[in-house]
Formats: structure tokens, sequence, C-alpha cells
């Protein structure tokens, strides 16, 4: 293999451009531009097929290209990823975006017709090859699991898949194709037909008597059978004429080989499905289809021609719970890429897969995260069991996994001595007008996962964390700098995925923490309010195909961290959540209550009580003295000392309080203190009948709140005793105050 850096300007390559009759018509020079990823050419590759691309290129990267033929161009192609200079399209730009595979560059040349090269566009954020295809493996084998574990009812429904319509054709197709692509199934087939699964059948067999046999029970049994005989030397002096024996025999006509076979001629009636559904697409869509299909079928039936299918039975039963399909190389392999075109994926693809996005990489990396997601909420919560992913659907088995389909996993785990209630959903759409969901907009997260403790079933007792899958490179540095130019991929800023996660936080209503889940290198980036603790927070997690188990390992981890923070009850994360339930659930008012300056809590945390002033004596008393009294003995409508009624700073005044009877505001300025009768009498209290009071100093307030004179105190339903002293808050009273008379015209 020959690398090309970027750093030389004429760095180049050039891709021969072939006619139907592999004569060469001209060539297509791709060329780098200064300062973007490199470009490989493959000069020899054994392992690949003979009419593979030697050309590759690096996904979300743009190079230069010029056309050189003796012949006009009429047009080029792909338009989906080229951008010509002007109307001759001899030159311009190929950006690859996130476009991984094969991708054919077709031109019409006058005189001459189409002509075609090749090229492979690699992954970039995701390392290598080897990387994209441990991602399909995962999901295979998970798919597998779910075959042996009865989810396909049997052979005769095995193999149709969840549809028939022309865009599952395609899909199936299109990861049929890419799998067959890998080394890893090439490696499979020829591990399979150079040790196939071999077994041991027994068969009877009549021989004459005096030929050698082995002593076996059938022997014995053949020699006293009834029938004609013959004269025999020994111990028996008759014997039958045909002697009966058991022969054991080699064979490779096995349960696994045999589904090896229906598994090959499930694919090439797939192909052939394709290839004929290809006729139907316009444009250079319609000869790759047909093309990819028929390279297909070549290679199937080079497969079904190997002498072992030959010898080989078809398959009747659907071979539930197969050790040697499980796990013996080769037959694990083949039974896993089955099941993966199988069930489909669930990859709706927005376009036919014979385009160059057939592999859609950045939905295969969301539908592969969510399954490393779900065994790290599984390992978290202590269960090791694989996620039932997968459901029988009306014509067999899918994966559930659909973009825009809701899908809930349920959980429960014991953290700190709580019990906690976790749901584990996908696509969930948190839409506007309901507890839970989103204050301005419908929200859909790719993942959210809904904590709360089983014996607290109020709102504000539900936690939200969402993670979101994006297929970005370096995403923790964008996270922890400042953007700059070099932040963008494929045009996309990838600061702008920070901010989303801001929007699945703020908007949705409950949410504790939003992560980006990102196929780069470094930890676990975490940010938080508070310090030494991780809600509310954001973040980023770089999950990596190549390094699957340890970063799923660190997610697990940070997954359990998020956990026992919901579960304590001693984080400020969740006192903010208790009072900001608080706040929410009681009356609020978009006008202003009176003098900001006198209140230091907000008017609905401001307790005030209402006392009733029984007589124009009392009333000049409270004045004079600057004191105000309640009862505190047994009386009706005493209070007792410590009791909720006297935590307050503010009071309103209501009765015999002057000639127009108002309510008056007052502050108190100092604690209650205990009086009996004698004392009261000292400070020229009127009349006292009772032997105990609480007595406090207060002041009535310079400014009143423009409410406070249409107050009707007598109105507002109290507890308890008709004239006892009770509480009200702030914005209460203001609320409870009727509406100021407009104001008269002219």
């Amino acid at each position: 293999m020959i690398s090309l850096s970027a750093s030389p300007a004429d760095a180049a390559v050039r891709l021969s451009l072939l006619d139907a009759h592999g004569v060469q018509r001209g060539c297509l020079e791709l060329s780098l531009l200064p300062g973007l990823p490199f470009l490989l050419t493959d000069e020899a590759d054994g392992s690949r097929h003979p009419s593979a691309p030697r050309v590759r290129v690096r996904e979300a990267a743009r190079y230069r290209y010029r056309v050189d033929s003796a012949h006009r161009l009429i047009r080029i192609g792909p338009a989906e990823l080229l951008s010509a200079d002007d109307d001759s399209q001899l030159t311009g730009r190929v950006t690859t975006g996130e476009y991984v595979g094969e991708v054919e560059f077709e031109v019409d040349l006058e005189g001459i017709g189409r002509a075609m090269g090749r090229v492979d566009i690699l992954p970039t954020k995701i390392g290598d090859e080897a990387s994209f295809q441990s991602m399909l493996s995962d999901l295979a084998a998970l798919s597998v699991e779910a075959l042996h574990q009865g989810f396909a009812p049997s052979a005769g429904t095995f193999g149709r898949g969840a549809g028939g319509s022309p865009q599952l054709l395609y899909q199936r197709f299109a990861v049929l194709y890419a799998l067959l692509a890998t080394s890893e199934l090439n490696w499979a087939f020829a591990h399979l037909l150079g040790e196939p699964h071999r077994t041991w059948v027994q068969q009877e067999e009549q021989r004459r008597p005096g030929t050698p046999v082995r002593g076996t029970s059938s022997l014995a049994r053949s020699l006293t059978r009834p029938g004609p005989r013959v004269p025999a030397l020994g111990p028996r002096p008759h014997v039958p004429v045909q002697l009966v024996v058991d022969k054991t025999e080699e064979t490779v006509d096995t349960l696994p080989n045999r589904y090896v076979r229906f598994v090959l001629e499930q694919w090439r009636a797939l192909a052939l499905a394709a290839r004929s559904a290809a006729g139907t697409l316009t444009g250079s869509a319609a000869s790759r289809g047909e093309r990819q299909a028929t390279e297909v079928v070549d290679k199937i039936d080079g497969l079904l021609s190997q002498s072992l299918f030959r010898q080989v039975g078809r398959l009747s039963a659907f071979p539930h719970g197969n050790t040697v399909l499980q796990s013996r190389d080769g037959y694990r392999q083949v039974s896993a890429a089955a099941a993966l075109v199988e069930s489909t994926l669930g990859l709706e693809l927005e376009v036919e897969p014979f385009l160059v996005s057939r592999r859609s990489i950045a939905l295969l990396y969301e539908h592969w995260t969510f399954v490393r997601l779900a065994r790290a909420v599984a390992t978290a919560c202590g269960n090791h069991r694989t996620p039932d992913l997968f459901e029988v659907g009306e014509a067999g088995m899918s994966l559930v996994l659909r973009s825009g389909r809701h899908k809930k996993f349920v959980y429960e785990a014991e953290v700190q001595g709580v019990q906690l209630l976790i749901t584990l959903s996908y696509n969930e759409t948190f839409g506007t007008g309901r507890t839970g969901g989103s204050w301005t907009k419908p929200m859909r997260p790719d993942a959210s996962l809904m904590v709360q403790p089983l014996r607290l079933q109020s709102a504000h007792q539900r936690h939200y964390l969402h993670f979101d899958a994006k297929y970005r490179l370096d995403l923790a540095r964008v996270l922890a700098e400042e953007p700059d130019e070099s932040d963008s991929v494929a045009g996309v800023s990838k600061r702008e995925d920070l901010l989303k996660m801001h929007a699945y936080r703020d908007a949705i209503r409950g949410s504790a923490a939003a992560y980006v889940m990102y196929p780069g290198s470094g930890d676990v980036t975490e940010f938080a309010w508070a310090p030494g603790e991780l809600l509310p927070g954001l973040g980023a997690i770089p999950l990596r195909p190549d390094r699957a188990d340890a970063d799923t390992a660190k997610l697990s981890k940070l997954v359990s961290r998020l956990l026992h923070n919901v579960a304590s009850d001693s984080t400020r994360y969740n006192r903010s959540r208790y009072w900001e339930a608080a706040a929410y659930a009681g009356p609020g008012a978009d006008r202003s209550t009176g003098d900001r300056d006198l209140l230091v809590r907000p008017p609905a945390d401001t307790p005030v009580l209402l006392g009733y002033v029984r007589s124009p004596e009392q009333w000049r008393w409270i004045l004079q003295q600057g004191l105000y009294n309640v009862r505190g003995d047994g009386r009706r409508g005493s209070v007792q000392a410590g009791s909720a009624e006297l935590d307050v700073v503010f009071l309103v005044l209501y009765g015999h309080t002057g000639s127009a009877r108002a309510p008056v505001l007052m502050r108190r300025l100092a604690a209650w203190r205990a009086m009996d009768r004698v004392a009261m009498l000292k400070v020229r209290y009127p009349h006292p009948r009772g032997d105990a009071y609480l007595v406090a100093a207060v002041e009535p307030v310079l400014d009143q709140p423009a409410w406070i004179e249409r107050l009707r105190p007598d109105d507002i339903p109290r507890p308890g005793a008709v004239r006892a002293p009770f509480t009200r808050t702030w914005l209460e009273l203001a609320i409870d105050a009727p509406p100021a008379a407009p104001a008269s015209g002219p």
C-alpha cells in the first residue's frame, strides 16, 4: 500500500475509466487539497475481489478531480459527491461527507457511452474498516442470540424478513453486500469449507456368511433370526443366508451444513430479487444495483458449487439452540451474518442503498451506541442479561430500533438503599403540554434514561438523563476549548452538539444531564453545575467500535455514578429539584405585588400573618406601644409558641383599624415573648381577658403596597376559628385582593 501524505501539493492518483468491454476510455485524476485528509492508493491486495476498487479516499474529506479523455464529456456522476467548476464538468471537487463504502464514478462520453471507475471511501471517524465491521458484528451477535432463543418460529418463515417492500429489499441487500465484502465472512466460509462439521451415522448392510464381520449385538440378533439358512462350521451348524450388520459412516449432511446451504440459497434469492428490482430505478443507481447484485449471485454460486454443499440436503427445520452454529468458528460468523441480514437492523434508509450512502454509517453508529448504552445501563443495574432488543413482527423477526419509533426497556436497581425504577427509551419524543415534556418545542433525543425512586411517584422525582450519538471527531476537545475553524467536519460545527445537549437538558422538564456519545479519543468529558457532583451536567463520552468493551465499561461507571447522584437525598441537585417543584406547583402572577425592597424572599416564599384587631382601643394601643399580641392560653383562637404562624416578618392587621377600617401592613421588629395578665396591664393593654399572651414589637410599613387597601381578609378562606390568626403568602394575598378599578375617562 502506498500512502500519500497531504504535504506535496501535487499528490494525486489516476483512476482508469473502463467501458462495458473493459476498454480504457479515459482517466479520472484525484488530487489532494492542502491541509485536508490524505488519500490512499492500493496497488495490490490479494484479499479483495478482483473487481474491487484500487483507489481509496477518506470519509469527511474533499479532493480535486479532473477528467482526462479523448472523447467529449457529456455527464459525470454521482451527483451526490461531485461539484463541477463549470458546465464542461471536466474539473471540480469531490466531497465525500459521511458516505462510506464503494463508489462508482461514471462518465457518459460522446460516441462511446458509459465508462466507470471504482473508489473505496474509508471510514475516518471510527479508525478503520475493521472498526466498521465490529459494529455490524456487535449487532449480529445480538440478533443470532435472539434467533437461537426462539424468536424465529420455523424454517418456513425464516428468510422472509419483516416485510416485502422494495425499500426493505434494498436495505437487506445493502447489508448483505457489505458483509460479503468483509474479510471476516470470507474467512468464515473458507474455514467451514476446509473443516466442515461431520457426524457418524449407522446403516444396515447385508453380508454373505464367511465374510469377516465385527461382533456386535446386531450381529447376534441377525444369527438367530428366522429365515433360509445354510450349513456352517463352528458352534452354530446353520446360519442365515444373509447376515445383517451395522455399518458406521462419516457424513457431512448435518443440520449445521444444511443451514449454511439454506442461508446461501436465501441470499442468492435476495440478490436475484434486488437485481430485478434495480431495473425499476433510474440513472446510475440502476446500473450499480444490477452490477452489485450480479456480483453477489456469482459469488454465492461459486460457494454452492463446492463439493460440501453437493453432499448436503435441504433444511427441514430451523436449528434452534444448535451449539455448532452458536460457537464453532466459521458457522458462528455465517449464522450471525444471516441473522443480521434477516433482521434488517431497522435501518430505515432515506435513499436507495445502491447510492453511495447505502451503508448509512452515521445511522448505524446511532443504533450501535444504543446497544452499547443498553448494556452499560444493565450492568450498572446489576443485570448482565442481554437487553431484549428483538421482537417478532407480522412476517418475522426484526430489531426494534427504528428511527422515529419509541421503544422502552425497564430495569430496577437498589442504590444506596433506594429502590429505583429505571426506564431506557429509544427515540422518545418529549412533546409539549404534559408533565415531563418540553416547554418549548418537541424534543427527541436518541436515548433517554428516566430514573425514579419506586416509592416516590411525584413528577419532581422523575430524573431524565439524555444521550445522543454524534458521528464526530475529537468532540471532547471542542467541548473543552473555544471553537475555531478546524472544529468543522463536512460543514457542520461540532460545537452545535454541545448546544443541542443544552437544549435537551434545559427544554425537557426534569432533565438532569445530557451527554454526547462520539467515536473519538480521550476520556469522558464532564461539565457539572456544582463541584463534586454530576448533576445537573453535560458531557461527552467516547464510544469507539475498536475499543467497544473498554469504552462501554467507562460508560457503565458513569451511569452508575449518575444513579448514585439521583438516589442521594443530600445533593444540591436534589435540593434544587425539590424547591423547583414547589415553586412551580404554587400560584403565580404577572404583576408586581409591592415594593421589592421589602422582601428578602420571593412573594410566594414570604409568609404573612393576618391578625384581627377586636376594638378601636386595641388599635390605639398597637400604634402607641408599638406592640401586637396574640392569645397564648387555651382559649379559642390561641396560638402556641413555636407554631408556623409566628415565624413571619410581616403582619396584616384588619378589623377595627381606624375610621376606614382598611387592612394595614406591619413589620415585626423583635422575637415574640410571653406575657401574663399582670404584665399586659403594665403595658396598658385594654381589658386583658386571658392569662397568657405572646407579644412582639411591630411598626407600620411606610409605603403600603397598592393591593393592601383592596384586600378583604374576612372573605379569605381560613382554617380553625373565625377570628384566629392565620397565615397566607404575600403572593396569595396579592392575588386574593380584587383588581384595581379602571381609571375613569376625562
